[in-house]
C-alpha cells in the first residue's frame, strides 16, 4: 500500500511511513519486549491499547495502578505520540504506520498532573515505580522523554541516581 498523499505549494508528496524513513528491519518487532513509556498521558488508542500491561499515575503520593485509563479525555499529545512511535501496530492504517517496536507490550507512567503540568517529583516517583515493578511486569526498556522543573548536571540528583539504578538493573533507558 503506497502512503497516503498531501498537497502543498510545490506539488503533491507522499508520507512516508517512520519504516520508511528510519530504514528498520520488519523483522525487529519488539514480540517478547516490554517497554515502559513515563510521560505525559494516555490515550487508550486502538494501535496499542490491547498490549498495554498496566497503567499507573504517578501524580499522586499513592501510585495509582489499573488496567483503564482515568479520564482519557485529559491526556497529553506528547505520551500518546511516543508511545505511538514506539510500539503503534498500524492497526488504523492498514499497518503501513507502524512503530518501531509494533509487537511490545507496554507498561504507561503517567506524570502530569490534572492541569497538564509535568513535576520532577512525579517523574522521579514514575521511575522509582518502574524500578521497583521492573521484575514483576519483565520490563527492559523504559522511555523518558518528559524533563523536570530544573535542568541539573549533578550526577548525585535524584532523578540521575534512579536511571543508573534502571541501568544497575539490566533496563536500558533512552531519555
Amino acid at each position: 500500500m503506497l502512503s497516503p498523499t498531501f498537497p502543498c505549494p510545490h506539488g503533491t508528496h507522499r508520507l512516508l511511513a517512520l519504516h520508511e524513513r528510519m530504514d528498520i528491519d520488519p523483522d525487529w518487532t519488539g514480540a517478547g519486549v516490554v517497554v515502559a513509556v513515563i510521560d505525559s498521558g494516555f490515550y487508550p488508542h486502538p494501535d496499542y491499547a490491547q498490549r498495554v500491561l498496566v497503567h499507573a499515575d504517578a501524580t499522586e503520593a499513592r501510585i495509582r495502578e489499573g488496567s483503564r485509563y482515568r479520564r482519557p479525555e485529559r491526556y497529553s499529545w506528547h505520551g500518546q505520540m511516543t508511545t505511538a512511535i514506539i510500539a503503534g501496530s498500524g492497526a488504523l492504517s492498514g499497518r503501513h504506520y507502524l512503530g518501531i517496536a509494533p509487537e511490545a507490550l507496554l507498561v504507561l507512567v503517567k506524570v502530569s498532573n490534572r492541569h497538564l503540568q509535568i513535576r520532577e517529583a512525579d517523574i522521579l516517583r514514575g521511575l522509582e515505580w518502574v524500578a521497583h515493578n521492573c521484575a514483576r511486569f519483565g520490563i527492559r526498556i523504559v522511555n523518558l522523554s518528559v524533563g523536570g522543573d530544573f535542568p541539573s548536571e549533578d550526577l548525585h540528583h535524584p532523578l540521575h541516581e534512579n536511571v543508573a539504578h534502571l541501568h544497575g538493573q539490566g533496563v536500558l533507558v533512552v531519555t
